[in-house]
């Protein structure tokens, strides 16, 4: 028998226990216990199976009796019969109770109170991982001792209280650090397109948990599942949306209960790791980086997606967890929250109890004039301040610009206006790592995070800007060197610069001297489809240039210095945005260098982890060792992105055709609108003019990350495509068509992509109806995806549509036969 199947276990109350193992093909196996008595022969396989009718709670520690007719015999000691739930997640669901806030005065306060009326299985390490389904798995049952996953243990004696101490209690824990789709069956990520990526992880361990965990337990029979882990899936936050309820399905699946009562915890609040024990100790140098952090947006949609599926998912509870986390722990301490507020959803979810068991949730959100008004569920006893004001909401208009908004409770309402925003169309509550959050009902239970965005009414526009830090090097720290900045391999300040300026970087050393900041700006580089609504987002295609001051410090020898943009701040060519850029100029008095880079479309490929900051590295490259280059007055980095643009968007309607006669649409056209070019200056003579380029992106297909796409391998430059379940019948009629459902963005030069300026390049097409020869309305849908994000709809991800953070315009296409 498995050894979940040992002494000391707990079997589930009122409900039928399955109980199984293996024998000789055909042997009879009886299982006795509590009275019954349940036969079963063993399959072709040697697996058999009995279920027991359902039982009340029982104390009594009984003895569980199989044997076989070929003489095997077997006795379970000192059975229970109580609430059993499997509780699993990562480093959270892992920490120990002496590790928790108040872990071990409460152990010790109870230790003679129930404590040893609770049964658990506790369970982690590398064993867990299997790379085939596993029949068995290490499990032994014991009272919880101190080191047992805390959310676990207050759970389950809290239930033993609130069951009066009448029934006992088991856990089942087995917990491992890793991200949601170790825990899946393979078979359900392989046939979802959205999740199919996750086997690029370089980790190698999708499915692997599923393997050696569920398959070995399930169907262990229980009241529910307790789930504690996002963590891991953070960056992925779109992609949860569907991993999440896979994975709800698939437990479901293997335990057979379709309705099994699936509990998790919404991650709570938290900016970024940091050594530091907190943020009152934290040192002079940490607390001015987080000051000037302009994204402190950690885990955000992660919590998103995380109330998307309890909404969505039936038999599922939320724990809102967002007031008690840490901004810069990872491991928040106070988990004794979690597990009353998992309880208050166990008590509601599982045991159909009326109670309130979480905090408000946004129903619905209305604009009404110059304000907007938020209705509330789970409201309980009416909504109420924690603290003296409510804070945390904020409001935008269509630029996306928010600004804090003022907030009052109106019965199960919250009216939010802003005087700074007199046309709000966006809105959000406690959008931050670790926000302020002062919504709560009268039971003391937070709201959930959420936002309202009104995708439609923000395109991405069509240029962006954003700054250096420190840019002419004037604010210096304690130790002389230029905040934000590093300075390597002897590049120091120097006294003067440009513009009044009173210092300037020089570069003594050529091939070494070198400066380099990170952080320059977040959310950008690197992926296809990069969040757009920043606006400092960049895709491939895109244009930034910005400009430097340069000068030799003596002589008139040539100073040549590396100037690149990086998707890492220590990166080195292959990490730049646009290829190398090297700029010259030859004596002692300033001059300004313009750098232009056209965002490539390959040459990330080295990069491993996200890279969701952008930074800068300036490195002395003269021919002449004796040339020191001197640097001041960075100007901003200025962005130009691409735009789509077409004839026509309207609806292609070919009428009404006789049996068999096929038709041509009017032709169209698609070019890149972005008029705007950008002329480098490496030297004293200005380069050409640099134009955007429009890429196709209409076959993108998701990388091992899931949402966002590394520059690992070029596009296909497929711009447009015909979809449907009768787009065979139709056609694209041009050179540049892939095949007759799919049609490639090429330039005059034969390259991918359509190049803008002044005279931008068209691509033409027309759209063929083949005919057919049975009566009826034939339709397709035209689909065409780019990176430009200025036209159509902004994918979220969801089935059917190109990753998440794209822009696609769907065109229907008819054709009536009679």
């Amino acid at each position: 028998m498995p050894q979940i199947f040992s002494d000391r276990m707990v079997l589930q109350r009122d409900l039928p226990v399955q109980v199984w193992g293996w024998s000789e093909p055909g042997n009879s196996v009886t299982v006795r216990f509590a009275g019954q008595e349940k036969s079963a022969m063993a399959a072709h396989d040697g697996r058999w199976q009995v279920v027991l009718d359902p039982m009340p709670a029982s104390f009594e520690p009984r003895k569980m009796q199989i044997t076989s007719k070929s003489g095997d015999a077997r006795t379970i000691q000192d059975v229970l019969v109580g609430e059993v739930w499997f509780t699993a997640g990562q480093s959270n669901m892992m920490m120990g109770l002496n590790q928790a806030e108040g872990g071990e005065a409460y152990y010790e306060a109870h230790k003679n109170d129930g404590v040893d009326k609770i049964r658990v299985v506790n369970q982690l390490g590398p064993f867990l991982f299997q790379p085939e389904p596993q029949t068995d798995i290490p499990a032994v049952w014991n009272p919880p001792a101190k080191g047992y996953s805390a959310v676990s243990f207050w759970f389950a004696h809290k239930l033993f209280k609130h069951f009066e101490g009448k029934v006992p209690v088991g856990m089942i824990t087995y917990t491992a650090i890793y991200p949601a789709e170790g825990w899946v069956r393979r078979d359900l990520l392989e046939g979802d397109p959205r999740l199919k990526s996750v086997f690029g992880d370089a980790l190698k361990q999708d499915a692997e948990l599923y393997n050696g965990v569920i398959s070995a337990i399930a169907p262990y029979s229980l009241r529910g599942v307790l789930y504690y882990q996002a963590e891991y899936n953070a960056n992925r936050a779109a992609q949860f949306r569907t991993l999440m309820p896979t994975l709800i399905s698939c437990w479901r699946e293997a335990w057979q209960r379709p309705e099994l009562p699936f509990l998790f915890v919404q991650l709570p609040g938290f900016v970024a790791v940091q050594a530091p024990p907190s943020g009152i100790d934290m040192d002079a140098a940490t607390l001015a980086e987080y000051k000037v952090l302009t994204d402190r947006m950690t885990w955000t949609e992660m919590r998103e997606a995380q109330l998307d599926v309890w909404k969505n998912v039936p038999k599922a509870g939320m724990a809102i967890a967002i007031d008690v986390g840490e901004t810069y722990d990872i491991h928040p301490k106070k988990k004794e929250p979690i597990a009353d507020r998992l309880l208050l959803q166990a008590r509601k979810v599982a045991y159909g109890e009326e109670v309130v068991a979480s905090g408000p949730i946004p129903r619905d959100v209305v604009r009404r004039n110059h304000e907007f008004v938020v209705t509330f569920d789970e409201v309980g006893s009416g909504l109420q301040i924690r603290g003296d004001k409510l804070e945390g909401f904020e409001v935008a208009g269509k630029n996306l610009e928010y600004h804090p908004a003022e907030a009052r409770i109106d019965g199960d309402t919250v009216i939010v206006t802003s005087g700074k925003v007199p046309d709000p169309v966006h809105l959000r509550y406690a959008w931050d790592g670790n926000p302020l959050a002062t919504l709560e009902n009268k039971e003391g239970l937070p709201a959930t995070p959420f936002r309202h965005v009104d995708w439609a009414q923000s395109p991405q526009p069509d240029r962006g800007a954003f700054s250096f830090p420190n840019p002419g090097f004037e604010e210096l720290d304690g130790k002389g060197v230029p905040t934000w900045w590093t300075l390597v391999d002897g590049a120091k300040v120097v006294e003067g610069g440009t513009g009044g300026g009173r210092h300037a970087i020089a570069f003594p050393e050529s091939g070494k001297s070198c400066i380099r900041a990170a952080k320059i700006a977040l959310g950008v580089g690197g992926y296809w489809n990069a969040p757009p609504l920043q606006k400092v987002a960049l895709r491939p295609g895109c244009l930034v240039s910005y400009s430097a001051d340069l000068s030799v410090e003596s002589g008139d020898a040539e100073g040549r210095l590396y100037m690149n943009l990086c998707a890492d701040a220590s990166g080195s060519g292959y990490q730049a945005w646009g290829g190398m850029r090297t700029a010259s100029v030859r004596g002692q008095e300033f001059v300004t260098r313009r750098i232009v880079q056209r965002m490539s479309e390959v040459g990330l490929d080295q990069l491993i982890l996200l890279p969701s900051n952008a930074g800068v590295r300036f490195i002395n490259q003269s021919k002449d060792s004796g040339a020191s280059v001197l640097l001041d007055n960075l100007s901003d980095v200025e962005i130009l992105r691409p735009t789509l643009e077409l004839s026509s968007n309207d609806p292609i309607d070919f009428g009404t055709l006789p049996s068999g006669q096929a038709a041509t649409s009017p032709p169209r056209s698609v070019w890149n609108g972005q008029a705007d070019v950008r002329a480098e200056q490496l030297a004293e003579t200005p380069g050409q003019p640099v134009a955007t380029i429009l890429y196709g992106l209409a076959s993108f297909q998701p990388d091992a990350f899931g949402e966002e796409q590394k520059l690992a391998a070029p596009t296909d430059h497929v711009g447009a495509v015909l979809i449907g379940p009768e787009a065979r019948l139709f056609e694209f009629q041009s050179p540049q068509a892939a095949d007759p459902n799919a049609l490639k963005f090429v330039g005059t030069d034969g390259k991918g992509g359509l190049e803008g300026g002044p005279k931008p390049e068209r691509q033409e097409f027309l759209i063929g109806f083949k005919g057919a020869d049975k009566p009826g309305v034939y339709s397709a849908t035209l689909r065409i995806v780019t990176q430009a994000g200025n036209i159509g709809k902004l994918s979220q991800g969801g089935s059917g549509e190109p990753p998440i953070f794209l822009y696609y315009l769907d065109i229907p296409i008819r054709a009536e036969v009679r």
